[in-house]
């Protein structure tokens, strides 16, 4: 299915268009990576809300509130997983 991994690039803003997370903008030299399917981060709920790299008013404010209202913890461990559902 393809995909890339980018290792120690970090990423200056997750870029949405219609809704839609299309690609991602890197720190060091702006380069723009597009996504033909998804954008998938290890962001946790915290830094998604919490920093720039996503303008927060696309997302439904009940999450924002959610997240906003989820305790910080010191250790977590957070798997981000995709299926194709065929």
């Amino acid at each position: 299915h393809g995909g890339k991994i980018f290792c120690n690039a970090h990423v200056d803003e997750i870029m949405v268009e219609e809704g839609r997370a299309t690609g991602i903008r890197l720190k060091r030299g702006g380069a723009v990576v597009r996504a033909d399917r998804a954008v998938v981060s290890n962001l946790s709920i915290w830094d998604l809300v919490s920093t720039n790299i996503l303008d927060t008013s696309l997302l439904p404010s009940s999450f924002t509130r959610k997240a906003q209202a989820t305790p910080p913890c010191r250790s977590f461990l957070h798997l981000h997983v995709g299926f194709e559902a065929t």
